[in-house]
């Protein structure tokens, strides 16, 4: 019966909503465009290649990624596959390419850019994070963690950001921040045994150490 209830709910607030629109003149999209329009602060992972490199979006769909949801972000957290895609195909395969990778997505979408570099070969790992609203850049090192443990890093590090803006920081403090907190996370969860493939980093081992 609560399902019941529960959907009957769901399906007289769809009508309702409905009617809302048409007698506004406005469509879902449209609607949702002036919602998200009023939030200044949003970080936004285009997520369409896992960390492990695994495809995650239909073709069809990074299209919309790039003309809808980007612009509507102030600051984008692309790894080097996403870069790649949404530079139209051009490879980054050193350390030196960053930066100006960075500066160009900023320029191609009028977004800050924290650009990961965690796909890259080296131990000694700099994420680039361009201000687009100052035309700074930001080096952001550290040393890689030999673990499998990476699943929703990128996730995480977007969240982490987005939080770090939420508490008042400007863009280069919540994007060391972030990089810190991830870092820690992963350092945190490296020794995870827990089932087979990649495992999760720590996300609370600031709560945990005490």
């Amino acid at each position: 019966l609560k399902v019941v209830a529960m959907g009957s709910l769901f399906v007289y607030f769809e009508i309702c909503f409905e009617r809302f629109l048409q007698s506004s003149g406005l469509t879902k999209y449209s609607m949702w465009t002036q919602i998200i329009g009023a939030v200044t602060n949003i970080v936004l992972d285009p997520v369409m290649v896992s960390t492990s490199g695994h495809k995650l979006i239909e073709d069809s769909a990074i299209e919309t990624l790039m003309e809808v949801l980007i612009p509507m972000a102030r600051v984008i957290t692309p790894n080097i596959p996403e870069a790649e895609i949404l530079l139209g195909g051009r490879k980054l395969s050193c350390q030196d390419e960053l930066p100006e990778a960075a500066r160009a997505l900023a320029g191609k979408f009028g977004v800050s850019v924290l650009l990961k570099a965690g796909h890259l070969t080296e131990d000694r790992l700099v994420d680039i994070f361009y201000d687009n609203e100052t035309g700074t850049l930001n080096y952001l090192p550290s040393v890689r963690i030999h673990t499998k443990n990476t699943h929703g890093t990128g996730c995480t590090m977007s969240s982490a950001f987005a939080s770090m803006l939420a508490k008042g920081l400007d863009l280069p403090a919540a994007a060391e921040a972030a990089k810190n907190y991830i870092n820690d996370a992963i350092v945190a969860g490296a020794e995870y045994e827990i089932g087979h493939g990649f495992g999760p980093v720590c996300h609370f081992h600031k709560l945990w150490k005490a």
